[in-house]
């Protein structure tokens, strides 16, 4: 991934991950479209290809980020998991 998509206004950011998110959910890696992606997030192709260098790299930013956001929600506010919770490990493996 371009280090300069976290540059980008957070409203865009989330315009991009939004779309990402909706298109790899609706199909799987292989039928999940970039041309739709682009479209949905209000930008080119070839945009999105200048911040993510290809597909596989936009899935495993979603694919990160999602992580992050469940990780997010298990840790409480001191930052230590509870009794309930796994690692981010146990959490990637079972995908």
């Amino acid at each position: 991934m371009n280090e300069q998509f976290y540059d980008l206004p957070q409203e865009k950011q989330m315009r991009i991950i939004n779309a990402g998110l909706e298109v790899f959910s609706k199909n799987d890696y292989k039928h999940a479209v970039t041309d739709e992606i682009a479209r949905k997030a209000g930008i080119s192709k070839g945009l999105l290809f200048y911040y993510f260098h290809n597909k596989k790299s936009l899935y495993l930013y979603l694919f990160d980020y999602c992580a992050k956001l469940i990780m997010n929600q298990v840790m409480g506010s001191d930052g230590e998991a509870d009794a309930e919770a796994c690692s981010k490990h146990d959490f990637t493996g079972v995908f």
